[in-house]
């Protein structure tokens, strides 16, 4: 049921809109309507706009909550505040006043009352505008009215003043003008005029002058309204938080880091202080003081760590595979008694997979997605967490390094920042034997690009490695040591400064890092065909920069048992890989950046605060190497990303993304997801 205040505006607005058209209809038949009455036929569309806003979030569940009687307090007092300023809105004097109620008061205003007031400072300027609005259709009327008059071919003249002619100056204005217009021939009416303004101890010189200092007074209030509407709308509701809400000013003084998220995980953290207030049954602004209290007597932690209490994993992974099992012996057995009883073990594995897919579509329902707290870098990435990206892959010719080189050059301006850097780490071809020839020209080109680049600009951003060849008995040829994962393991040991001159040469045909002493902290990883898109840099190293993801290693240092040490973005399809071949548009989906990406649920991370590395992210490099630097045997392990992930514990983050390929024909994909197979029946 529509409340009080909600009912007067739509009234309002029905009224303003019929005079709108009134105004419109006169218009057109080239009626003069005046130019106080052309700003409303403007601009009415902004009030419209406003319109559809104003209801839709007045009426939402959230601000239903809200008591009516506390709904017309703040009513009143932002619509005081609004008459003070003749509804001129000056942020400085809007945000002082509501600071000064508060302090005054002692009344916090909670975080959806501040989205009231923000509603409320639309409406009431709009409703200021019909009720402006209804005045002006009187000054229409008396228009029309002495037009009849003093209409062509009438011979007489009948004044027809009000009886209340203190509150039709406007009208007495119009009638002086028309009778000057008509010269002597309007004495007489001139005299019963001034007559009857003398009964009401009025001059006609003082109601000209009042009804002028009206209309420009109108005028004002007219141009402020529109103004101010136009200002209001363009308000942020994290603005007004800032400059409103004693709650957010107090986590941005007191909590550094909550001052650095990005805005959505700031929307995390309000929501999450709405229910715990709530459910305290305490105000906003007092539990939040808690809040902050208590964070500074734990050595001033975050206030993260007391706000989100981590959930009990370990009871949801059994409670999830116990309802798979109880579901799908309970299924069999129900389909058994139909089909027959020796079917039961048959029917244990299909049904198995029917019995996941519904509890997962079950908790796809029931289990909010969460994000990942990122730290927000908007300039550059702070010394302290200095990144490389890199990217691995295999070099056949010099054609390769330069189209590497030119990924990474795009990569590096669409993140530009200090504290960044690019390697190609290139690994050598499988062949029959150690060297194949074009070694040196592989070489060459590699260190011709990295001098180009930094030269170009001005400082040493890019490196190139391109690794030996070893003998592999199981392959029986000779190929890069564990390719990706062995490139990666030494990668990780040279940027640490854990290899010698003499490993160094027998490792790399080629490294351009013999000057380099950055202390690197995050190593992002990326395929030859995955695109790294822009500001998504600052993104992963802001992930994993928050203090709540910081990776906790176990007493033995040989797996994360808290914390990430590596995230995997979510990855998505590039838009041109989905047109270059039918099977591509088939099954690659659109393709393509949506620009309104949010977070979507992902069933490991969002169940069990733990996804799934697929081998393209970002690694935290002293907590890789010390937990995964001998973890491995050699040359056994074909699929060593989800080992990692597990060993590591993987972040997923779903609202960013990385873009990749897609394969272009059936066998091609085949062949990948029987690569990927083999390795997934490998670790298991």
């Amino acid at each position: 049921m529509k409340d009080a205040i909600i009912k007067r505006f739509n009234k309002g607005m029905l009224e303003l809109t019929k005079y709108y058209r009134k105004l419109i209809n006169k218009a057109k038949s080239n009626y003069i309507i005046g130019s106080i009455n052309e700003w409303i036929v403007d601009n009415f569309y902004l009030i419209v706009e406003q319109e559809k806003h104003i209801n839709n979030d007045y009426l939402s569940r959230e601000i239903r909550r809200i008591p009516t009687a506390r709904k017309e307090k703040i009513y009143n007092l932002v619509e005081s505040i609004l008459e003070a300023c003749d509804f001129n809105v000056n942020k400085k004097q809007l945000f002082s006043e509501l600071k000064k109620y508060q302090e005054e008061n002692n009344d916090y205003f909670s975080y959806l009352e501040i989205n009231l007031i923000y509603i409320f400072l639309r409406m009431i300027i709009i409703m200021r505008l019909h009720k402006l609005s209804l005045k002006l259709n009187n000054r229409l009327n008396e228009q029309e009215k002495i037009e009849r008059l003093f209409k062509v071919g009438k011979t007489s003249i009948d004044l027809d003043l009000p009886k209340d002619i203190e509150n039709h100056y406007y009208y007495i204005e119009l009638l002086n003008n028309k009778l000057k217009q008509l010269g002597n021939s309007a004495d007489d009416a001139f005299e019963e005029l001034n007559r009857v303004l003398e009964k009401h101890n009025l001059s006609l010189k003082e109601v000209i002058s009042e009804s002028q200092n009206d209309l420009a007074k109108d005028n004002i209030l007219m141009v402020n309204i529109f103004s101010s509407i136009k200002k209001v709308s363009k308000f942020k509701l994290e603005y007004l938080y800032e400059k409103i809400s004693f709650t957010e000013q107090l986590l941005i003084r007191e909590d550094n880091i909550y001052n650095n998220l990005y805005e959505d995980n700031k929307f995390d953290y309000r929501n999450k202080i709405i229910k715990e207030a709530k459910r305290k049954k305490i105000n906003e602004y007092d539990y939040a003081k808690k809040l902050i209290d208590v964070a500074k007597k734990e050595e001033n932690k975050h206030i993260g760590w007391f706000l989100f209490k981590k959930p009990n994993y370990e009871l949801r992974i059994v409670l999830y595979i116990l309802g798979i099992v109880v579901g799908t012996v309970f299924l069999s057995l129900v389909l058994a008694n139909f089909l027959g009883k020796p079917l039961f073990f048959l029917l244990v594995i299909p049904v198995s997979s029917l019995v996941i897919e519904i509890i997962n579509q079950i908790l796809m329902k029931i289990v909010p997605t969460k994000r990942l707290f990122k730290l927000k870098f908007e300039d550059k990435i702070p010394k302290e967490y200095s990144t490389m990206v890199v990217i691995p892959t295999i070099i056949k010719d010099t054609a390769k390094v330069r189209a590497m080189f030119e990924a990474l050059e795009t990569y590096y301006l669409s993140n530009k920042s200090d504290n960044l850097y690019f390697t190609l780490l290139g690994d050598a071809s499988s062949e029959d034997k150690k060297l194949v020839g074009n070694e040196e020209e592989i070489k060459q080109a590699g260190i011709k690009k990295v001098n180009e680049l930094n030269e170009k600009y001005g400082k040493k951003i890019f490196y190139f490695i391109y690794r030996n060849r070893f003998y592999s008995e199981s392959e029986e040829c000779y190929l890069g040591f564990e390719r990706k994962r062995g490139a990666l393991h030494h990668f990780n040991k040279l940027l640490l400064g854990k290899l010698s001159k003499e490993e160094r040469e027998e490792l790399f045909y080629v490294d351009t890092f013999d000057d380099f002493d950055v202390p690197i902290k995050y190593v992002i990883t990326l395929d030859t065909d995955t695109k790294l898109v822009l500001n998504t840099v600052f993104k992963l190293v802001g992930a994993m920069a928050h203090p709540m993801n910081q990776p906790v290693l176990s007493k033995d240092k040989r797996k994360v048992i808290d914390g990430y040490a590596i995230m995997q973005p979510r990855i998505g399809i590039d838009v041109l890989v989905t047109n270059k071949s039918q099977y591509s548009q088939l099954y690659a989906g659109l393709g393509g950046l949506d620009t309104y990406t949010t977070a979507c649920f992902d069933l490991y991370q969002d169940v069990f605060g733990e996804g799934s590395f697929v081998g393209k992210g970002i690694y935290d490099l002293e907590v890789f190497d010390e937990v995964l630097g001998d973890a491995f045997p050699d040359n056994l392990i074909l699929s060593h990303d989800l080992l990692e992930g597990n060993y590591l514990r993987c972040g997923f983050l779903s609202d960013v993304e990385l873009f990749d390929d897609y394969p272009s024909s059936y066998l091609n994909d085949a062949a990948r997801h029987h690569r990927w197979n083999r390795g997934d029946w490998q670790i298991i």
